[in-house]
């Protein structure tokens, strides 16, 4: 096979296992990251105690009625239910959610995943105990999405103690960063409201003023609620919403302050970026001095990489070091592991030499102690202030990640040595077959040093102390189910439409779907980690609390990215996003993100607490904002690990109602 034409296998195997390298401050992390899918129709998990509270206060348990509109299965006419949501004082160890139905399966896996997800919004937003007890009690036949939003807004009600609209209804999914998502059959359920008589008000997503009828014909909303008496209005967040159903603002409408780093984490950041930018130069010329063929297979990842590095270099010229220091970690990242990859390609290639691969692959192990290694380091740090929690939430969670894309090599190995062994099999072919599990390798080398760099920073900054009366493990919990939740709207609202739409079974579109984007395959294997982690860590491990929080924090931004990209603003086409649904739609979704963040990060500097990983991470995903659709949504994905975080902190801190 001639080096032209091996430079193009090559690269079409590598551009399917390292496209996109994206550091793991809060909010985003790495790995390669390809493309998406499409999902019709409408389609998770929280606990425990996170402030110690005294078991003989008497909470009187409160419940609010709530309309729910629903298109009426067959039928597909629209039709008005109602749902009563309750929430009490916790009677057990933590937070427990219950869906009650009056029909026999009257209660969809869409819905009670949606049931979960309002919950820990709710939560989180008004920085409510978590140790209460929820029920959603449905009336008739209910399944989707659809009452997410107005659900999230009972809960808050209840929370804030505010007085719900009786002629107000709504419909609308809830994300995870607060948002409302699209639901289908909204002319029909305009219309069920409106002729109810019960109603003057209907919310719906921004974005739907014109919608689809059973019919297939494009309907407007507005105009049709006008033609029937009602006033039908589009509402984008969770904020809009409430105050249409209260009269109660939940901002004074002016957006928080741009985050700012202290003195130290300035420093910090700044020393952290230009050991990134020597450590690139460094693999560059490593880099350039392989053989022109095989630097002709990985150019277009040594472009990517050198455009990352300008960047961090432009950035950190604007007095910008965070973002200075994520992009600049970005681009080492992918610098070191296409390096790496290549020299041992190379070295095959040039001497015709398959041994150097298997030696290289046969000493995979020697990255997983690397990995043990340096969580057994984790393991013997004391938390004493909030800084030293971020640092120590944020590189468990990139410790555990850089784990599991080590798996993944090790899967990829396991494939090579089937294939090598059951046919004969050319050497070029074998080359290009092993060009995933080695780059997959070095990529968790160059994340775990990523990791070990972010760790660095964050450590021993000033900060206020973790409050002694938080349960940690409770907070961890809370925050893993909320992984899961988003995971379960995932695979209710996508993967069942994308199967549906392809005539695939669940677990062929999930394998397709996740060999385009390694970050799905990532979110189901996260889920199934969390007993491995436990079992490692051990239940006397002063840090295990620590470790599951990282784990759940990674998981919950990645599982609500994706949801995010694939069903709420992205549009799919053949299992790839082609673009977003409504522009309009993306950039409010972009705006009250970034917006969460910064109110969040302001609740901490109120406390004289300047976060620095989250501050990075945050002029990260601003800069990532202004780029194209695939970087809008990796935006989107960082504003909500980075809200996450901030809002963890603050619970740690024990003023999270601030």
């Amino acid at each position: 096979m001639s080096p032209a034409r091996l430079s193009t296998r090559i690269r079409t195997v590598a551009a399917a296992g390292i496209a996109i390298v994206a550091l793991a401050l809060p909010g985003c992390f790495s790995l390669p990251f390809p493309a998406p899918a499409d999902a019709d129709g409408e389609s998770t998990q929280a606990q425990e105690a996170i402030v110690e509270t005294d078991p003989d206060e008497d909470i009187a348990p409160t419940s609010v009625t709530i309309p729910v509109m629903l298109v009426q299965g067959g039928t597909g006419e629209g039709k008005v239910g109602s749902a009563t949501v309750s929430m009490a004082q916790g009677q057990q160890d933590g937070m427990t959610v219950e869906v009650a139905e009056s029909e026999v399966s009257g209660i969809g896996a869409s819905f009670r995943a949606s049931a979960w997800n309002a919950v820990i919004v709710a939560t989180l937003l008004t920085g409510s105990r978590v140790d209460a007890d929820y029920r959603f009690e449905m009336h008739g036949h209910v399944d989707g999405s659809s009452a997410g939003g107005v659900s999230t807004v009972a809960l808050m009600s209840l929370m804030l103690g505010d007085e719900l609209a009786d002629d107000v209804a709504m419909t609308g999914a809830i994300t995870a960063g607060g948002t409302i998502g699209p639901v289908g059959g909204i002319p029909e359920k305009v219309t069920a409201i409106a002729e109810s008589g019960e109603f003057t008000t209907a919310l719906i997503p921004l974005g739907s003023r014109m919608s689809t009828d059973s019919s297939g014909q494009q309907v407007d909303v507005i105009r049709l609620g006008e033609e029937k008496g009602i006033e039908v209005i589009e509402v984008g967040d969770i904020t809009q919403a409430y105050e249409e159903f209260t009269g109660v603002p939940l901002n004074d409408g002016a957006s928080a302050p741009r985050p700012k780093i202290s003195s130290e984490g300035y420093s910090r950041l700044e020393v952290a970026t230009r050991k990134q930018l020597s450590s690139f130069v460094d693999y560059e010329g490593r880099f350039l001095g392989l053989s022109q063929s095989v630097q002709e297979f990985a150019w277009f990842s040594y472009e990517q990489a050198a455009i990352g590095i300008s960047e961090a270099e432009r950035l950190l010229d604007q007095g910008l070091p965070g973002g200075a220091f994520v992009e600049a970690s970005n681009a080492q990242t992918l610098m070191a592991a296409v390096t790496e990859a290549y020299s041992v390609v190379d070295s095959a290639l040039v001497n015709g030499d398959f041994s150097v691969i298997e030696r290289r692959l046969d000493n995979a192990a020697n990255t997983e102690s690397k990995i043990i290694n340096y969580l057994d380091e984790l393991d013997s740090f004391s938390v004493k202030t909030l800084p030293d929690a971020e640092a120590l939430i944020t590189s468990y969670g990139n410790a555990f990640e850089s784990l599991t894309v080590l798996n993944y090599a090790y899967d990829e190995i396991d494939a090579l040595w089937s294939l090598v062994d059951s046919a004969e099999i050319a050497f070029e072919d074998a080359l290009v077959s092993a060009v995933v599990p080695l780059l997959y390798l070095e990529i968790a080398d160059a994340q775990l040093d990523a990791a070990q760099a972010i760790f660095e920073i964050g450590r021993g900054l000033e900060g206020p102390p973790v409050a002694s009366e938080v349960d940690v493990e409770a907070l961890g919990t809370f925050l893993r189910r909320g992984a899961d939740a988003n995971l379960e709207v995932f695979d209710s609202v996508v993967l069942s439409g994308l199967a549906e739409n392809a005539g695939l079974s669940m677990d062929l579109a999930r394998d397709r779907l996740g060999d385009l984007d390694i970050g799905v395959s990532l979110a189901y294997t996260g889920q199934h980690n969390i007993n491995l982690i436990t079992a490692y860590m051990g239940e006397d491990n002063p840090n295990a609390p620590y470790a599951m929080l990282g784990h759940g924090w990674i998981n919950y931004a990645r599982n609500a990215g994706l949801v995010d990209k694939y069903y709420n603003n992205g549009r799919v086409q053949d299992f790839e996003i082609v673009g977003a649904h409504s522009e309009p739609v993306l950039m409010h979704t972009l705006d009250f993100a970034r917006d969460q963040v910064a109110a969040a990060v302001e609740a901490l500097e109120a406390q004289e607490y300047s976060p620095a990983l989250i501050v990075g991470a945050f002029e990260s995903s601003s800069l990532d904002r202004e780029g194209d659709v695939t970087e809008k949504f990796a935006a989107i994905e960082g504003f909500t690990g980075s809200y996450a975080m901030a809002r963890i902190l603050s619970y740690l801190g024990g003023f999270q109602t601030d």
